[in-house]
């Protein structure tokens, strides 16, 4: 299938060989252009994406009350499950059940003790569920180094940039969201399974199933984005627009199931550290950018906190 959108193959940046330059390079002309890139030959396994996607396919074939046990209000957890109708982007409630999980981390871990991080909740009732979640954050999270890296090259700054400067202890999250097939009942608006928004972090990778229904903003027009065998679809976040200078595009997006049947989708999400100084990189010496957690924050952090925030806020329980 071909698309507008360029699909990138990274296993040379993977790989870490000189064809590494070329990868960057690709990306960083996509960042700046759509804002979107596939990638292929990615190196996360099929065996193990189809784990994650039976899994999260049986978990939402229970019923409400079942998937509510680990609802993300359950004792101020703020990670869990939320249900359809449940959230609120610009244009409206979205027609999706989500969810949501962070890295495990062990109780004296700064993050925890600071009280900005909560534990995750897994299904007990689920053989494997909590396994294989941990291995796909894992994975994801390894590849989301290397793409970062690359997006650095591109923007012409040394590999390791990012993780000197924001991602050495990073914020990251993955979704797994299932889209009900639309309810003919519903409103006109309330048929998106989520209305239109760019993402709040640096760099978004998502896993898709076949059913389509992705499409990102070009002008006043939409594209859609494809699902394509084989590839993740990724996306600049509002941060990485920030620390480029706005060279590098945090494009909208949204998604409407056009099928007759769930659509799975599982985007992760990869932010900055709880204590980084997000501002443009030609402002910056190149030297980690870090404040203690209780330290004023920059303008451009506490604008897209406050933007962060309200969006939650909508997240009625």
């Amino acid at each position: 299938m071909t698309s507008v959108i360029p699909v990138i193959d990274v296993s040379e940046l993977l790989a870490g060989t000189s064809g590494k330059h070329k990868v960057a390079k690709e990306i960083g002309d996509a960042c700046r252009t759509y804002g979107f890139f596939y990638i292929s030959n990615h190196g996360v396994s099929e065996e193990l994406q189809k784990k994650v996607e039976d899994l999260s396919i049986k978990f939402y074939a229970q019923s409400l009350e079942e998937k509510e046990k680990i609802h993300m209000s359950v004792e101020g957890r703020k990670r869990g499950y939320y249900g359809i109708l449940k959230e609120r982007t610009a244009s409206g409630p979205d027609f999706r059940e989500v969810l949501t999980f962070g890295k495990d981390l062990l109780d004296d871990h700064p993050y925890v003790a600071s009280g900005h991080y909560k534990p995750n909740q897994y299904p007990e009732n689920i053989e494997g569920f909590r396994e294989t979640v941990k291995e796909y954050f894992q994975e994801m999270e390894t590849l989301g180094t290397r793409l970062i890296e690359a997006i650095a090259i591109s923007l012409g700054l040394d590999k390791n940039y990012f993780y000197e400067n924001y991602t050495s202890d990073p914020h990251n999250v993955l979704l797994l969201v299932n889209y009900p097939p639309p309810n003919r009942e519903l409103k006109e608006d309330e048929f998106w399974g989520v209305g239109e928004h760019s993402d709040f972090g640096f760099l978004t990778i998502l896993k898709q199933d076949m059913s389509g229904g992705l499409q990102i903003k070009s002008g006043n027009s939409w594209i859609d984005a494809k699902p394509i065998e084989g590839t993740f679809v990724c996306n600049i976040g509002d941060m990485l627009s920030i620390v480029s200078g706005g060279e590098y595009v945090s494009t909208a997006h949204r998604v409407r199931n056009p099928a007759n049947h769930s659509r799975q989708s599982y985007p992760f999400f990869i932010g900055p550290n709880f204590n980084a100084i997000v501002k443009p990189f030609n402002n910056q010496k190149n030297e980690a950018v870090i404040t203690d957690y209780n330290d004023e924050l920059t303008e451009s952090v506490k604008e897209l906190r406050e933007k962060y925030e309200a969006y939650r806020r909508n997240v009625v329980a």
